[in-house]
C-alpha cells in the first residue's frame, strides 16, 4: 500500500466512524427522513410517506445537517451524495442504523 492509499483509506476510515457515531444519534424518525431524503423525495413526499406534516419533515432535516454539522442546502446536497455511497458500501455491517425502505417507501 503506496503512502496515498493509506491517506485516502485513513480517510474514509475516519468518515466511517464519524457517520455511524452521529446515525447513532439520530432518531429513528430522523433516520427514515435522512434515508428518504437520499433517494430523493421531496419534503411533501416524504411527508405523505411517514404520517407527518411537512413542517416536522424540514425540522428533521434542519436537526439532521446540525448533528452532521453541514450548513447550507448545497453542502447537505453534496453531503447526502457521500451517505448514499456509504449506505451503499456498509449498511450490511450496522442494519439497525440504516431503516430500509421498500418498493412502496413504506417501512417496515
Amino acid at each position: 500500500m503506496t503512502a496515498e492509499q493509506s491517506i485516502i483509506f485513513q480517510s474514509e476510515t475516519d468518515f466511517m466512524k464519524r457517520i455511524t457515531s452521529v446515525l447513532s444519534d439520530l432518531t429513528g424518525q430522523e433516520r427514515k427522513v435522512l434515508r428518504l431524503t437520499i433517494s430523493d423525495f421531496s419534503c411533501k413526499e416524504i411527508a405523505e410517506q411517514l404520517h407527518i406534516s411537512n413542517e416536522t419533515v424540514k425540522k428533521h432535516r434542519k436537526n439532521i445537517m446540525r448533528k452532521f454539522q453541514v450548513t447550507g442546502k448545497v453542502a447537505f446536497r453534496r453531503f447526502l451524495r457521500q451517505l448514499e455511497y456509504y449506505f451503499a458500501q456498509y449498511s450490511f455491517l450496522y442494519p439497525q442504523l440504516f431503516p430500509q425502505i421498500t418498493p412502496t417507501g413504506v417501512f417496515p
